[in-house]
């Protein structure tokens, strides 16, 4: 999926820099909250969904430069943020920098 989504030079510094702290699989969630908002619009299934996708780093809808910033993150232990489109809605997934928690809402409760 990296070699899809970066340049050249970013695969190469993400790839320098999983050599150096190690290749991370999956996203550390901590504990999940989702909002009443995006459970009432997406439902459940949805919703749980969302969450794989993001654990398993699908970072969604964005550009190449905040994809390259999520794989740094994922890395350096700092804040991870997903975005998908579903239903003419954007939703966010966040992960904290320090994994205690992962926030799922709609990008207008943000």
């Amino acid at each position: 999926m990296l070699e899809a989504k970066l340049s050249a030079e970013h695969l190469a510094h993400i790839r320098q820099n999983q050599a150096i702290y190690g290749m991370k699989k999956t996203v550390e969630l901590g504990q999940v909250n989702a909002t009443s908002t995006v459970l009432s619009i997406l439902g459940k299934d949805n919703v749980l969904n969302l969450l794989r996708r993001h654990m398993h780093k699908d970072w969604g809808d964005i550009d190449e430069l905040d994809w390259y910033q999520n794989e740094q993150a994922l890395l350096m232990g700092d804040r991870i943020i997903s975005s998908y489109r579903i239903e003419n809605e954007t939703v966010f997934v966040i992960t904290e920098s320090d994994r205690s928690y992962t926030t799922i809402m709609m990008a207008y409760e943000y």
